[in-house]
């Protein structure tokens, strides 16, 4: 999943950013759950999972947002083009356009220049492989 090289389907970038959303809210939305009065005991100490919740982001959410860009730039790979467009997300509205083309819409069909399409399968590969060959 840290893999920048290659390409990624629209499957594998939409199933990939489900996991990291839930990854970040359930727990947020079960610290949000928390009653006040859960939160500090009677002896004055904090709930511990409001403690724990930087050292989860830290080992779980952080090299998560690095697999989640690793996807993304496989996703941008998928249509041939280079991973630093992909930093054209960070403009507002013209960055966020550009980003949502690259993840709806198909990449390339067949090989480009970062790999196969990863739509076909092993034996459709191979096939095209051989039809370039003797083609």
């Amino acid at each position: 999943m840290f893999d920048f090289r290659g390409r990624a389907s629209r499957r594998e970038h939409f199933l990939f950013l489900a996991i990291f959303y839930a990854a970040m809210f359930i727990p947020l939305m079960l610290i949000g759950s928390i009653d006040e009065a859960d939160v500090v005991g009677a002896s004055g100490e904090r709930h511990v999972g409001i403690q724990l919740f930087p050292l989860y982001c830290i080992v779980v959410l952080l090299p998560m947002a690095v697999m989640m860009w690793a996807v993304s730039v496989r996703r941008v790979h998928d249509h041939g083009k280079p991973w630093f467009l992909l930093l054209l997300s960070i403009i507002p509205l013209v960055g966020w356009i550009f980003w949502l083309i690259m993840m709806l819409t198909p990449g390339h069909r067949h090989e480009n220049a970062y790999g196969p399409d990863p739509r076909l399968s092993a034996d459709e590969r191979d096939a095209q492989k051989l039809s370039n060959i003797f083609g």
